[in-house]
């Protein structure tokens, strides 16, 4: 009899401990509140869908998508969503499902209210070539205008950019069409004359806010992994996608409307170029899976 009672005991003991949650901490990104954030959402449906119990914790400080990077590589975070880049994919190890089909890639100016003719007048890469971009200190979507030969200028702040843009010291920034009416709401009670261009939409192909994890960390890797897989399966990436407030304006930016400015990727990764078609959006049908 007290071996059964010890037998019970040890498998309860057991079940408990098989059954506690996986501690998971993530990178606190500098101007991207959680709880505003598709990919924070993606990421727990995607542990959700895996099966395996976790609990998410932040990072107790708020970080630059650089310093997640070095965060990360020390242990200090567990996962971080970020913009792929050669660096990132290189340093660290990526969950090659991109979180939002790419539309990070599809890039809106936000600008100044008297700019909006002379945006109106580009119709290609060389029509950028005068317009000065601000972008944020370590963001990887600035390859694209480095590598396109476009002027940037690179600040520390969100709140940076919008003065700057503000003042008129850059013609625009270019945000994300999932994120950008976010960042506008931000920006507008203290810089009023900035508004999101009407006509154009900048297309830096395969660049997309993908997961990323410690090189060592396969599980968690592939625990992400595999619960994106069921959720796109299951249709409920699908609904998330499009019922999420995030993504509430992106109807009004009328993606399918706007001239498409290309900007060549010279850094397109054989990773990056085999995602399947299905995880990628088509601009001219935003809403389609």
């Amino acid at each position: 009899m007290k071996k059964f009672i010890f037998a019970i005991l040890l498998l309860s003991h057991l079940v408990c401990v098989s059954a506690a949650p996986i501690r998971i901490v993530y990178a606190n990104l500098q101007g991207r509140d959680p709880a505003l954030q598709f990919s924070f959402a993606v990421l727990k449906l995607a542990l959700e869908k895996s099966g395996t119990p976790f609990e998410l914790v932040k990072s107790p400080y708020p970080m630059t998508d650089a310093r997640a990077v070095v965060e990360i590589m020390n242990k200090n975070v567990d996962v971080a969503w970020l913009g792929n880049s050669s660096q990132s994919e290189t340093d660290l190890l990526p969950v090659m499902i991109p979180i939002s089909r790419g539309l990070l890639g599809y890039r809106i100016p936000l600008i100044r209210a008297d700019k909006q003719n002379a945006f109106a007048l580009v119709n290609d890469v060389a029509g950028l070539k005068n317009l000065q971009a601000g972008l944020g200190v370590g963001w990887p979507i600035a390859a694209a205008w480095h590598e396109n030969d476009l002027p940037i200028s690179t600040v520390g702040t969100f709140e940076s950019l919008f003065k700057m843009t503000q003042a008129a010291r850059v013609d625009y920034v270019p945000f994300g069409a999932g994120n950008i009416h976010n960042y506008w709401n931000q920006s507008v009670k203290e810089n009023p004359d900035l508004v999101i261009e009407n006509h154009i939409v900048l297309v830096y192909p395969y660049y997309d806010y993908f997961f990323f994890v410690h090189r060592d960390n396969q599980k968690l890797h592939d625990l992400i992994e595999s619960g994106l897989k069921k959720a796109y399966a299951d249709g409920s990436y699908k609904t998330l996608f499009l019922n999420h407030p995030e993504f509430a304006g992106l109807k009004d930016l009328k993606l399918e409307k706007r001239r498409v400015i290309l900007l060549r990727n010279f850094h397109i990764t054989k990773e990056e170029f085999e995602v399947e078609p299905k995880y990628w959006i088509n601009p001219r049908s935003p809403y389609a899976f």
